[in-house]
């Protein structure tokens, strides 16, 4: 008998565990069977197996391994896992989320008592009985009785099937009524059961959790990522025709086609099948019409808003920053926040640097949907954003009741656009960027509601012959030639004119009484503000920042709300500013001419936020007592900061304490009572010499940094009383010589501890189960570090198990390195982690080990730099080895010239990799940074 096959005879009717590396393993059979009954019996399951096995060939497929092994690393496949685990497998429509998981599915079948694979759901429960059908099949498959024909699951069925380990795969799934009716509560999957969901709508997945939530049900999402360009390369060219390289640019048709694919399967698939010597043109129209019948279906489903933003950013915001298009959304009455979201769950937009983005073919199907509500005419159509058709409809005036957003990008070749005059009623304006130094003398802005042109060369914008009598919103920030904005309406409610560097005084807004917010922000010529502005009643929102000129502002209207006064030169505010009731947000950023705040009572009852960073203030009057729902204070760079008022710990909102830079800062004062909202205290670079014991009663701290605090020589044990704590930087305390014993009960819920340039000499960290960097002066890597190698790259061999089948648990790292030139920025020290698994596939991630050391410290001096992150091993799944390699993180901006001349040069002289085995508590290990600091046993 083939030794690969193993025949397992008990009482029990289980199955074992599928051991690793292809053995078999069968479900056992009682001895009381016939014998040649039980033969049959083997002959079966060993068929099965096999067929089973044989089924999963990857050959035709790119870059499936990696994505396999991510979506069975979230199936948690520990045969000691009893729990009914989901993971839903989303991504748009083509992207290979059905290839996906029939390959995980046939991989793993064996390995469960009964699977089955329900294909194509969306259109299946739509026809004949529909989710009844496809529930009797389920049930049918799984406990293999041809008989089951009901529209409920009765009690035997109940009994029978939550006693059976399954695998289910729920294929294209678009509403969660599906789910509720195929794997809800009513149909109770036995233990270590796996269901596997697909869909484009990652809402769906959501509505699962929630109806799960109270079950033991674990549901886990994954998202199916684009291949890359060179997966997107291999697979066109794997299957292609060969007709395809024998053509003179071969190579550039490859190229466009693997860039306006995308990185989607589907349409890599559907160019190597419309090759036939075809132009390229006609064969990407014939492409296009293919995928826009699979992205009509997302569509369709979508609610009257979500089309309506979807029809939006295809014409008009394709790559334009999110918050700009939430607010021109808001403002045409649509639910910008939900609607958006909606549209990247079903794979139709995607968010990239902050931008939205969706793919060419689908922003194309967005424009023949507008073009089909009326082909002929396109004054029919409620969005225009060609020239061709902008010019027809407003030279004929032919849109007037049809359309509502019209989009021109204009540049030296555009054609000239002839308008009638009644063509805009109650229209909305947006030309950023606009070229020209006035608008046209015979444009009559009587109709105008909102005028928006950003970064435009605008000197002034119309003359007392053109009445906006209906403007309501005016939007020219940036226009850096702007001098004259007069002849405002009465009407005007908005005025926004951010940096217009050479706007000479504030506009006549007198006669606006409705006037809500004016931004001024940057106007660096101003010099003073007219004494109206204290009539205006009804403004809430207010922005002076950065108007470095200005001295002294009026009396502020008492509905204000946001006030920015920061980066001015006033010295005294006016006293209604202490007492604006409805105030929520004030700042005095950078109001270095501010020296003290007045010590009286504050009717300051809604402000939330506080900003006296940068300020010349000497202290904090026990007059902030009275802001009961203030969430952040900022007194960053406060140099003459001495001290702060024991008062401040009767803010029970408060979350954030910024005392950052605060250099004559020593004094912190007592805690007298808990603290449970206090979140985040940040002291580093102050001259604290000792952390109050009182600290213990921040109940509610998870973020506490004290790094660079130059005169700290010692930390309380009360700190290891902070049970929520999770990030604390002690970095560049240089005399701080000590911890407190023993660090090793610091509470679990520690994730990150940075310990670098202190001198703890005689100090261990218990590195278990929280990340901690550590440093210190030294050229040696410590001996348990058991791999070693000269340079800034080493190579390990990783244990060949799967880290849920062995006692490897995670990696420490360590360095030694050395900065040999200066070094201004704070650039962050990171490994790159190159995996290589043992069929060859490559991957990489990198991990950041210092958090942007000031390196100048470090200049000229040998460091020895040890880390340690948990959970690392989870990204080694399948890995066989790995090289690392040491490195400055390299910038994701270009640096100028300037700063170019302080960049110096890190060299790591050597680095050592140290493998943690167990399991749990059996993980834990010692590690102390001298401990053993001798000779490196290099391999």
């Amino acid at each position: 008998m083939d030794p690969s096959i193993t025949l397992v005879f008990s009482d029990a009717d289980v199955v074992k565990q599928v051991p690793p590396r292809g053995d078999i393993f069968f479900k056992e059979f009682s001895y009381s069977r016939d014998e040649s009954d039980l033969i049959d019996q083997v002959v079966k399951v060993i068929v099965t197996k096999l067929s089973r096995v044989s089924a999963v060939d990857l050959t035709g497929f790119v870059g499936v391994g990696r994505r396999i092994q991510q979506i069975e690393s979230l199936l948690s496949l520990s045969p000691q896992d009893d729990r009914v685990c989901f993971v839903g497998v989303w991504g748009m429509g083509g992207i290979g989320k059905t290839t996906l998981v029939d390959l995980v599915f046939h991989r793993l079948s064996s390995q469960f008592k009964a699977s089955c694979f329900l294909a194509n759901i969306r259109e299946a429960s739509g026809t004949g009985e529909g989710l009844y059908d496809l529930r009797n099949k389920l049930l049918r498959n799984l406990l293999g009785d041809r008989s089951i024909q009901t529209p409920t699951i009765d009690f035997f069925v109940k009994a029978k099937l939550c006693r059976t380990k399954v695998l289910v795969v729920l294929d294209d799934v678009n509403d969660s009524s599906q789910l509720e009716f195929l794997a809800g509560s009513k149909v109770p999957f036995g233990p270590g059961s796996r269901i596997i969901i697909t869909t484009r709508d990652l809402q769906q997945l959501r509505l699962m959790k929630v109806l799960r939530e109270e079950d033991d049900h674990d549901i886990e999402i994954y998202k199916v990522e684009e291949l890359n360009d060179d997966e997107a390369q291999q697979l066109f060219v794997l299957n292609a025709p060969k007709d395809i390289f024998s053509a003179p640019a071969s190579s550039e048709f490859v190229r466009r086609a693997v860039d306006y694919a995308a990185g989607i399967p589907l349409a890599l698939k559907l160019w190597r099948s419309l090759f036939h010597r075809r132009l390229w043109n006609e064969m990407k129209m014939s492409l296009d019409e293919k995928l826009k019948s699979v992205y009509r279906v997302s569509y369709n489903v979508l609610e009257k808003n979500e089309r309506e933003i979807f029809l939006d950013i295809t014409c008009f915001y394709k790559g334009e920053d999110i918050g700009f298009v939430k607010n021109q959304l808001d403002a045409c009455g649509l639910s910008a926040d939900c609607g958006i979201e909606v549209l990247v769950d079903m794979s139709l937009v995607t968010i990239k640097d902050n931008r939205l983005w969706v793919h060419d073919v689908i922003q194309e199907m967005g424009w023949e949907i507008v073009r089909e509500q009326c082909p002929e005419e396109p004054g029919r159509r409620t969005r225009l954003c060609t020239s061709e058709d902008i010019c027809h409809v407003l030279g004929q005036n032919t849109g007037i009741a049809t359309v509502q957003s019209i989009s021109l990008r204009v540049d030296s070749s555009s054609t000239d656009v002839n308008m009638t005059p009644q063509a805009f009623v109650n229209i909305y304006l947006c030309w950023p960027e606009y070229p020209f130094k006035s608008l046209p003398s015979k444009f009559s802005p009587s109709f105008l509601v909102e005028l928006h042109m950003r970064d435009s060369k605008l000197q002034s914008v119309w003359s007392e012959g053109q009445n906006p009598r209906n403007l309501k919103k005016i939007d020219l920030s940036y226009s850096k030639e702007l001098v004259d904005i007069s002849c405002l309406p009465r009407s005007l409610v908005s005025i926004y004119l951010r940096r217009c560097i050479n706007l000479v005084e504030v506009p006549n807004l007198s006669h606006c009484s409705n006037m809500v917010s004016i931004d001024l922000n940057g106007c660096e010529k101003l010099v003073e503000v007219p004494l109206y502005l204290e009539c205006l009643h009804k403004l809430t929102y207010l922005n002076l920042g950065n108007c470095w000129r200005l001295r002294s502002v009026p009396e502020i209207p008492s509905n204000m709300e946001f006030l920015d006064l920061g980066g001015t030169r006033i010295s005294k505010l006016p006293s209604s500013v202490w007492s604006l009731e409805r105030l929520v947000e004030l700042n005095l950023d950078q109001c270095s001419w501010i020296y003290s705040l007045p010590n009286k009572t504050w009717r300051l009852n809604s402000l939330t936020h506080l900003d006296l960073g940068q300020s010349s203030i000497t202290r904090l009057p026990p007059s902030i007592e009275c802001l009961s729902q203030t969430v952040s204070i900022r007194l960053q760079h406060c140099h003459n900061l001495e001290s702060i008022s024991p008062c401040i710990w009767k803010l029970k909102c408060l979350k954030e304490l910024d005392l950052r830079c605060c250099t004559d800062f020593q004094d912190f004062p007592e805690i007298l009572e808990p603290m449970e909202c206090l979140e985040i205290l940040l002291l580093s670079e102050s001259r604290v010499k000792e952390l109050d014991p009182s600290i213990e009663n921040l109940v509610g701290l998870k973020t506490l940094w004290v790094y660079d605090c130059k005169h700290l020589v010692s930390v309380p044990s009360s700190i290891y009383k902070l049970k929520l704590l999770q990030n604390l930087r002690l970095s560049g305390c240089c005399k701080l010589k000590e911890l407190p014993p023993p660090l090793v009960v610091l509470c679990s819920s520690i994730s990150y501890l940075n310990l670098s340039n202190c001198e703890l000499f005689d100090n261990r960290l218990w590195l278990y189960p929280f990340s901690v960097t550590m440093s210190c002066l030294g050229n040696q890597i410590p001996e348990w570090f058991r791999y070693q190698k000269e340079g800034s790259s080493i190579n390990i061999k990783l244990p060949l198990m799967h880290p849920s089948e062995t006692n490897f648990s995670d990696l420490a790292l360590c360095a030694v390195i050395k900065m040999t030139e200066y070094f201004i920025l704070g650039t962050p020290l990171e490994c790159a982690f190159n995996l290589k698994s043992l069929n060859g596939e490559t991957s990489q991630f990198f991990l950041t080990i210092t958090e942007g050391e000031k390196w100048d410290t470090w200049l000229n001096s040998v460091h020895v730099v040890v880390c340690y992150k948990p959970q690392l091993s989870s990204l080694f799944h399948n890995a066989a080895e790995v090289t690392l390699e040491f490195r400055l993180q390299e910038s994701k901006s270009p640096i100028d010239a300037v700063d170019r001349l302080y960049q110096g040069r890190l060299d790591v002289i050597r680095c050592g990799v140290c493998i943690l085995y167990g399991e749990g508590q059996d993980a834990v290990k010692i590690l102390g940074i001298n401990s053993g600091v001798g000779e490196s046993v290099l391999e």
